[in-house]
């Protein structure tokens, strides 16, 4: 779900005219004081800025609004939530079109309801107390602020010389959202979480992988190498974007074809890394990137383009980052810079360029950047060519993508007519090409998965060749 009023910038979002949205910077420093972790921090403040960017989609964010304004804005969101396109909602027609707009096309999932409401909730707790703090300092101003008239509170700010620009929008951006808690200062998870056009429980599709048959096609209609590298490396490699946008020039070796990425938890195979490359990174906990054929060679084709072509030093040397904006006022600055609303965009395009379509419970459904490193789970853990494969283990799989939690890879298990497919095209390689696509993967990953694998690849062979000898005692 993009976002249509705010852009994000580093660590703060800044509205259509260029201000920084202070509240939702004054929420990231709470996050930050109260030690949520790094992907509930950011998954809480995306979900505070997906309600002020509704509130300005309003009309009750950004201006003076009046009270039953407000009152409709804060009971129409969970409805929203709920909806996305479908939602019905005659004191704000232009939600729907909204919602289509920013890719919310079938509201959020059942379970995703939850962590959903309770940031917004957590949020405006918080905008309640900043409220009463700018009431206190407009008050010794001599100023009184009346949050069910703020046309003259937003008067009464501009009247006050000596303040800047900047202060004066801040104390008119807490003034509302002070307004908007007077109202009402907590949403209700609304009833009926089932989605009509579907008969059942909404689909969570934030969850669903790029569909493994049309990443040629996807790939195809990048507009850069810079952008075909990139999502060549999420979905070869299953990297999430924030570790791929973090990559810089002395993580990768176009020599030995190699990637690293940063490790800090261990929850890869940091553990394991050789002396030399701990004396290359300096103390820098990296794991290899395990990248499958034929994405690799494409990864590795499009970075060369990019490099030759496309990339804008920065004189920091190797210390550099990879990826680059490519265009516009920013241009060379590091692309991780880049707002999110951006990448979704830019990824988005490519996927309506190559005619993606979305799963068949959604078939509208416009793939996102995230869908690709589900592609990489469902692809190393059903279908990659491995010695008593297709597929590895949950657990390798687990430490191959980073996850704290197995649970989050588990939904990458399937059972379906696609595997035995893998399983006979691997078998056709080795019978008429003499080769097995197996072994050749077994030298790229990591020690311990390959070192299994090969030991799996030795019984199997011993099983065969103890068949072959009985047969060949029966035989005249």
């Amino acid at each position: 779900m993009a976002l249509k009023h705010l852009t994000r910038i580093g660590d703060i979002y800044i509205d259509d005219d260029g201000n920084e949205v202070e509240p939702l910077s004054r929420f990231k420093q709470f996050l930050d004081q109260r030690g949520n972790s790094g992907t509930s921090k950011k998954r809480y403040l995306y979900a505070a800025a997906r309600f002020v960017d509704y509130l300005i989609e309003c009309r009750v964010f950004g201006e003076a609004a009046l009270p039953a304004r407000i009152s409709d804005a804060m009971n129409v969101y969970p409805l929203f939530l709920r909806d996305g396109v479908r939602i019905e909602a005659p004191e704000f027609t232009s939600l729907s079109a909204y919602a289509a707009e920013i890719g919310f096309v079938h509201g959020l999932a059942k379970r995703s309801f939850a962590p959903t409401i309770a940031a917004v909730n957590l949020f405006l707790r918080l905008a309640h107390d900043e409220g009463l703090k700018a009431i206190s300092a407009l008050a010794q101003e001599g100023i009184w602020v009346d949050l069910l008239n703020l046309e003259m509170t937003f008067s009464a700010i501009e009247g006050v010389v000596r303040w800047s620009r900047n202060e004066k929008d801040r104390f008119r951006q807490q003034a509302m959202i002070g307004g908007v808690v007077r109202i009402q200062d907590e949403l209700v998870r609304p009833r009926g979480l089932r989605n009509p056009k579907h008969s059942g429980v909404q689909r969570d599709l934030e969850s669903k992988e790029f569909p493994l048959a049309h990443l040629a096609d996807l790939l195809a209609a990048a507009n850069t190498s810079r952008d075909r590298a990139l999502w060549a490396l999420l979905a070869g490699g299953g990297l999430r974007l924030h570790e791929a946008l973090n990559i810089q020039l002395s993580d990768f070796d176009v020599e030995t074809g190699t990637v690293w990425v940063i490790d800090p938890d261990m929850r890869r195979f940091a553990g394991q890394m050789e002396d030399e490359d701990k004396k290359r990174f300096k103390g820098r906990l990296v794991s290899r990137v395990y990248l499958y054929e034929p994405l690799r060679t494409i990864f590795w084709e499009a970075l060369r383009d990019y490099l030759r072509n496309e990339f804008i030093p920065s004189g920091t040397g190797n210390q550099d980052y990879l990826f680059k904006i490519l265009g516009g006022s920013r241009r060379g600055k590091p692309l991780k810079d880049a707002s999110d609303t951006a990448h979704g965009k830019q990824f988005k395009a490519a996927v309506r360029r190559a005619k993606v379509p979305g799963p068949p419970e959604a078939p509208d459904h416009v793939w996102t950047l995230h869908s690709l490193r589900h592609s990489y789970g469902v692809y190393m853990h059903n279908y990659i060519p491995v010695p008593g494969g297709p597929g590895l283990r949950l657990t390798e799989v687990q430490m191959l993508m980073g996850h704290a939690d197995p649970r989050s890879t588990a939904i990458y298990a399937r059972k379906d007519r696609l595997i035995v497919e893998a399983m006979i095209e691997a078998a056709d390689d080795i019978v008429f090409n003499g080769k097995d696509p197996a072994m050749a993967e077994l030298d790229r990953l990591p020690a311990t998965i390959a070192a299994r694998l090969r030991r799996a690849a030795e019984e199997i062979e011993a099983r065969m060749q103890g068949k072959t000898g009985r047969v060949q005692c029966h035989l005249p």
